[in-house]
């Protein structure tokens, strides 16, 4: 990659790799037998991230009865009998945990599945927020889903060098929902998930798998 012809071009390179490990200015570490180098607050980032995502299974701690499987399929039946089966699965796996990762390509009805989703929440009374890393982004799920959606910087109060919404001042809502989240970026969702109380916010992560990884 870095286009070194030199014959003594890997030990330069490792020599230069290891002077910046050792100085803290890059950070190593070992996974699934491969070296990895990263931005000591990239990975710090990650690391916290990867524990927030291990808790996902908690239950919703909103919907009324988020332990009750047979009880959520058959709400969900009733509300939104147009769903198919994946579909289905996905609004009820929602309905029953604190956080959800919905993935799938273009067309299969990810913003059908939202505007379920929401329909639902909204007959149990809870309070659900859209938010997508773009203003394009919101304003489309805005527009079929017919609830107000916002940028994930405005729904963090960002004024252009701090974020508003923190752990001290967390996002006020039962259900929070994300679209086009393949694209945000690793300091983007750790800020966001720094400003959200999982023990009363269900969070609902809306993807393409297929998407290009955020620039």
């Amino acid at each position: 990659l870095l286009v070194m012809d030199d014959l003594d071009s890997r030990d330069r390179i490792e020599h230069a790799l290891d002077k910046l490990i050792d100085t803290n200015d890059l950070s190593c570490g070992g996974v699934d037998n491969r070296l990895l180098v990263a931005m000591p607050e990239i990975r710090r980032m990650e690391e916290e991230l990867a524990e927030i995502f291990r808790s996902g299974n908690a239950p919703h701690p909103s919907f009324p009865h988020s332990g009750d499987e047979q009880r959520i399929d058959n709400i969900v039946r009733h509300s939104a009998p147009q769903l198919k089966d994946g579909q289905h699965k996905a609004v009820s796996t929602a309905l029953s945990h604190a956080i959800t990762l919905i993935s799938g390509g273009a067309g299969v009805g990810k913003t059908f599945i939202i505007s379920a989703l929401v329909g639902i929440c909204q007959e149990y009374d809870l309070s659900v927020m859209l938010a997508a890393p773009t203003g394009k982004a919101a304003k489309r799920m805005e527009e079929v889903v017919k609830v107000k959606a916002q940028t994930i910087h405005r729904l963090l109060s960002y004024n252009g060098k701090s974020f508003g919404r923190t752990a001290d001042m967390p996002i006020m809502t039962d259900v929070l929902i994300i679209d086009e989240s393949s694209m945000v970026d690793v300091p983007l969702a750790w800020h966001m998930f720094q400003a959200i109380d999982l023990k009363r916010t269900a969070v609902v992560l809306v993807g393409d798998h297929n998407q290009l990884p955020p620039v």
